[in-house]
């Protein structure tokens, strides 16, 4: 992974600045889950969807990283997954993202 883009989420995420939420990259009351605190410190632009109450991401993304963010982070799909599932179904903090992050990407 990019180390300097990779230094970047681990602050945002261990900052206490974003609000955690779950089955979306970030939902219009400014909460993010760990995929989309990536997409917003890599400067990604957002346009809210007025119909489900969220944002999507300028590469049309909601939930998931595009295989152009993949590639340009260099996080492959499985490690994706992990993200996802420590965040959504694990309930895993920021910070003990930020922890697995910093161990193993």
């Amino acid at each position: 992974m990019n180390a300097e883009l990779k230094q970047k989420w681990l602050a945002a995420l261990r900052s206490g600045e974003y609000k955690q939420c779950r089955t979306s990259l970030r939902k219009q009351d400014n909460s993010f889950c760990c995929l989309g605190v990536l997409y917003d410190v890599s400067g990604t632009s957002w346009e809210p969807r007025q119909d489900f109450g969220d944002y999507i991401s300028s590469d049309g993304e909601v939930v998931f990283l595009s295989e152009e963010m993949l590639a340009a982070t260099g996080i492959s799909q499985d490690e994706q997954n992990i993200l996802w599932r420590m965040n959504d179904r694990d309930r895993a903090s920021f910070s003990e993202i930020a922890d697995y992050i910093e161990q193993h990407l």
